[in-house]
């Protein structure tokens, strides 16, 4: 119990005293919802639940990882099992990059091929609803997009070219659920590689390898 109350102690003080870059995490996963958000009602269930579990993943994943940080903590100063720590960050982590590949592949599975359609749909009311207009004008906005596939989109409603201009919104959606995708993954991987750090000491490994390459430069030189 001691051990443990030590280990979820030291875990709790890293997490404040990497706050700032866990914030950005969070920030970072907002941001991305927010400029998508307004499209939200053109997508599908699928589409929308996908997105939901990538913002959620992303800052927890950072905060597994984060949290591994204290796997670096000489052995005296961590005052519980490393090995047990270590297990821990593998099992969450690794279960992390499950879940987070498995929406991916839901995503592509189910949300993806019907995205097109959807969005089509719900654009199609741009220049009668103004509802409809102000969710797509703010959409154009934040992504820097226009229409659903380019442009072309906006003489098939009868409106000018003026109204936007630059690469699709779903081709921009599309982008923005890559980059939470693979940002996600790699907070996964690097709170596993961390984690290993306890479960094998393999830092005295590197310890020997860096001093031999170092004895070798000092030879050449």
């Amino acid at each position: 119990m001691a051990n443990f109350c030590s280990m979820l102690g030291i875990v709790c003080a890293t997490l404040v005293v990497l706050a700032p870059f866990q914030a950005a995490q969070i920030f970072y996963a907002y941001a991305e919802y927010d400029n998508v958000s307004s499209l939200l009602p053109g997508m599908s269930s699928n589409a929308i639940a996908s997105l939901y579990i990538n913002i959620v993943c992303l800052p927890l994943s950072w905060c597994v990882f984060f949290a591994s940080v204290m796997q670096l903590l000489p052995q005296k100063d961590l005052k519980c099992s490393k090995l047990t720590f270590g297990i821990a960050i593998e099992l969450i982590s690794i279960a992390f990059v499950i879940a987070n590949v498995a929406n991916f592949a839901v995503f592509a599975i189910y949300a993806y091929p019907g995205l097109n359609s959807s969005l089509l749909s719900y654009f199609n009311n741009y220049s009668s609803d103004s509802t409809t207009k102000a969710a797509w004008d703010r959409a154009h906005s934040k992504l820097q997009c226009c229409a659903v596939n380019g442009p072309e989109d906006l003489t098939a409603t009868g409106l000018t070219s003026t109204v936007c201009s630059g690469l699709g919104c779903q081709k921009a959606i599309e982008i923005n659920f890559i980059m939470l995708f693979l940002y996600s993954l790699i907070g996964q991987i690097m709170a596993i590689i961390t984690g290993l750090h306890g479960l094998f000491p393999f830092s005295k490994y590197l310890s020997r390898v860096s001093g031999k390459l170092g004895e070798w430069v000092s030879n050449v030189i």
